[in-house]
Parts: structure tokens; sequence; C-alpha cells
């Protein structure tokens, strides 16, 4: 059984701070960039990371649960 900390979660973010999410996320082992935008991007990656990038400062980012939730979203952004 998995524990709260290693479900997987999707986190969407948007504007001035993808690329430093992008950034992170490579740095980060149990993390992956599943689609990227010009000015948004989604990342699969654990609860634990996923909370720790929504404490972001001064950063729009909205955690899922659901890979499809979270593509639903980042197609807002495609243009």
């Amino acid at each position: 059984m998995r524990t709260l900390t290693d479900q997987e979660r999707w986190v969407l973010a948007v504007g001035g701070v993808v690329e430093r999410i992008v950034d992170l996320t490579r740095a980060e082992r149990e993390a992956e960039i599943i689609d990227r935008l010009p000015n948004a991007v989604l990342v699969r990656t654990t609860h634990r990371a996923a909370s720790e990038l929504g404490r972001t400062p001064n950063a729009i980012i909205r955690v899922f649960d659901t890979e499809a939730a979270g593509r639903r979203a980042l197609g807002l952004f495609d243009a």
C-alpha cells in the first residue's frame, strides 16, 4: 500500500513560474513533465512534492488528483 505522500498528483503551473517549475521537476527524481505549453506546464509528481510546489511564492499553481483533470485544465491555455 502506498502512503499519502507517495501517491501521484498532477501539478499545473501557469505564467512566469513555468521555467522555475520545469527546473525543479528535472531535479526531482519522482517527477515528470507531462506536457508543456509556452505559458503553462503539467507535471506528474508525488503528493509530497506537489504540496511543496503548491507553496511556491507568487505562483499560479493548481494540484489535481487525476491526469485527466490536469490535462483538461492545461487545455484551457492551449491557443
